[in-house]
């Protein structure tokens, strides 16, 4: 079955709605849009991932201002409180057989929660105009099973199928409409080192003085004792707005500063710093309807055991509407 799922992501990577803005080199979540009644199903090549995400909407509500009139309002947010549901198929055994389907190492992670979102913004002046702010805030527990091929001392391939579990939690805060604050953890009761530990790859390895001579450019799997540990993770990012009054697509631009922190029982720390520059698929307006939309970006960050920054591509370029349509006399055209 998750194979099957997995065949059918590749084939058919359809997207309804985009949450993750921002993530790091690492591919690690640091800014998320997250709206309600959302399916997205999402084909991450990088990753060689599957992602299905659906959010239902069980309460939704909006919150608005009467003008001086006491009758007409002005509309500020959107929001709804929903049950969040998420599944991630993905590949552990090096590049995708596109060919045979059955040959790739799939494992899999499913998440089950609750998300208070912020769908939609609209005259976001008048939230600030009476210094007000919003805030989105979810939290889901997560459930993983990994599948690696493994090498041990002896030189003996076996499959190995670690399962991981833990909560996730996410805070977002709005209060001006040039700037956006964003905090999230992970906590991993229980996880796995598979990242720390060496590849081998598709030649037969060969020791020499203790390490491996890699024979080929693709890995195999991994070489060395499977653990486990405890895992923590805390996440922060700031996307700014700078041109959010612009009526042109400079509107879309987005400046986001980052970081992360990584600490685990058995491995030293590692925090990652970054800054990258989205994008968006759509623009910001502080006095009409708008979303923060996912779109093209590139960033650069390090982490304490990088020895160089690392420069990196993320997400889609979006033109939207290329040319205005001309506005008719009400008649067809």
């Amino acid at each position: 079955m998750k194979k099957l799922l997995f065949a059918l992501g590749l084939l058919f990577p359809i997207t309804t709605v985009s949450q993750t803005v921002v993530t790091n080199s690492d591919g690690d979540e640091m800014f998320n849009f997250y709206t309600g009644n959302s399916l997205a199903i999402e084909l991450e090549t990088g990753k060689e991932e599957v992602n299905f995400n659906y959010n239902l909407p069980v309460k939704k509500s909006f919150f608005y201002y009467l003008n001086a009139d006491g009758t007409t309002k002005d509309t500020t947010i959107y929001t709804s409180r929903n049950i969040q549901f998420a599944v991630k198929i993905f590949n552990t055994g090096g590049n995708i057989d596109y060919n045979r389907i059955a040959n790739n190492r799939v494992g899999f992670e499913g998440k089950l929660g609750f998300q208070r979102t912020v769908d939609k913004f609209a005259k976001m002046s008048r939230l600030e105009d009476h210094n007000q702010w919003v805030c989105s805030f979810g939290g889901n527990v997560y459930l993983k099973e990994g599948n690696y091929l493994m090498l041990d001392a002896a030189l003996q391939e076996n499959t190995k199928k670690p399962t991981s579990f833990g909560i996730n939690l996410n805070l977002a805060v709005y209060r001006v409409v040039w700037m956006a604050s964003q905090f999230s953890a992970t906590i991993g009761f229980r996880e796995w080192n598979i990242d720390d530990l060496p590849s081998y790859y598709a030649n037969t390895p060969l020791a020499s003085n203790g390490s491996f001579i890699a024979l080929d450019k693709e890995a195999r799997g991994k070489y060395g004792l499977l653990a486990d540990r405890d895992f923590y993770q805390i996440r922060f990012a700031n996307p700014f707005f700078p041109f959010h009054c612009a009526k042109n697509v400079s509107n879309r631009i987005a400046f986001t500063p980052y970081g992360s922190v990584e600490l685990s029982d058995k491995a030293k720390p590692d925090y990652r710093f970054g800054l990258m520059f989205n994008m968006l698929g759509s623009g910001i307006n502080r006095e009409a309807n708008y979303k923060i939309e996912k779109g093209f970006g590139i960033g650069l960050d390090k982490g304490s055991n990088d020895e160089n920054p690392v420069l990196f591509l993320r997400g889609t370029f979006n033109f939207g509407d290329i040319k205005k349509a001309k506005r008719g006399n009400g008649k067809l055209q």
